[in-house]
């Protein structure tokens, strides 16, 4: 398969996995017990501007999926991500 550019890749893995973008969304809800799952509709999410990644989006503290394209090469990362607001807003209804 040749990969023209990052959007045409994702746009063909969020069309070629169908459902499973929703099995993936609520077993990841129940996995990391968020309040709601990510979007169903796709694994990852491209924005339009000047970027060389997309990301499977998530709650506010878990393991995220990235895929890039750079240099003509394609690559994931895993990065562990965290919404600070989330964080405090947690941190202070524990306190009460």
């Amino acid at each position: 398969m040749k990969i023209n550019t990052l959007k045409d890749f994702i746009e063909k893995i969020n069309f070629d996995l169908g459902d499973f973008c929703s099995t993936f969304a609520y077993t990841r809800k129940g996995l990391a017990n968020l309040s709601k799952s990510p979007n169903r509709n796709f694994l990852f999410k491209y924005a339009d501007y000047d970027r060389d990644w997309a990301i499977n989006e998530g709650g506010g503290v878990e393991i995220q999926m990235h895929v890039f394209l750079r240099d003509d090469k394609l690559g994931m990362d895993l990065d562990l991500t965290l919404n600070m607001c989330l964080l405090r807003m947690k941190r202070a209804l524990l306190n009460i």
